[in-house]
């Protein structure tokens, strides 16, 4: 387990990269802090996150009376028109796939809908980081992502790719491909509010 001591530097380092609203918690806090934060909001999309789901986030959002984007919850039929509100919700929020002591964040998608929601679109970007996710550097990174994340992912969705048996990541030329696109956040992005909350343990990929 990633000490103490590494996560406050993790804290540091985020808020030099711009995250200033950057906060450790426990999950408990974390679900307070969240309320918090979406009261002056009305709708908030939930990428593709176990982590959020872990932590029941897209339910306890629906008890504060927030219209919710999931589009985990929908039908097939669905899935892309919430995709795409998830664009411009008020509220965007994600797990981290990885993320390196010096606090750049690291994200892989197959479809890009995660990954641009991080970007531009919705007002307010909530980023939740375990510690599981850090990591040293850019290179273990990119690794963790594909052959820790990459590889569970692809068996929880039992999607045909060769890291799902191998677990390990191939650059496979698949249209099932898991991490086509990356994403890495070396500053705050200009424009968008951006929390994180860092939490102690593992959850998720």
């Amino acid at each position: 387990m990633i000490s103490l001591e590494t996560q406050a530097e993790l804290v540091s380092a985020l808020k030099r990269r711009g995250f200033h609203d950057t906060f450790q918690v426990n999950p408990e806090e974390l679900v307070h802090a969240l309320e918090r934060l979406c009261r002056p909001y009305e709708t908030v999309g939930f990428g593709g996150s176990v982590t959020t789901r872990e932590l029941g986030l897209p339910d306890a959002c629906a008890r504060w009376g927030m219209t919710v984007y999931d589009h985990w919850t929908v039908p097939a039929d669905r899935k892309d028109d919430v995709r795409r509100h998830q664009l411009t919700a008020d509220v965007f929020v994600t797990a981290v796939n990885a993320v390196t002591e010096d606090g750049i964040m690291v994200n892989a998608d197959g479809m890009g809908n995660r990954v641009a929601a991080t970007i531009y679109g919705p007002r307010h970007v909530v980023w939740i980081l375990s510690a599981n996710k850090i990591v040293a550097n850019l290179d273990d990174a990119i690794r963790r992502i594909q052959e820790v994340a990459t590889p569970l992912n692809a068996e929880r969705l039992k999607i045909q790719v060769p890291c799902r048996t191998s677990g390990v990541c191939v650059n496979c030329l698949s249209e099932h491909r898991l991490d086509k696109v990356f994403s890495m956040f070396h500053y705050k992005p200009t424009g968008t509010d951006h929390t994180i909350f860092l939490l102690d343990g593992a959850f998720g990929y």
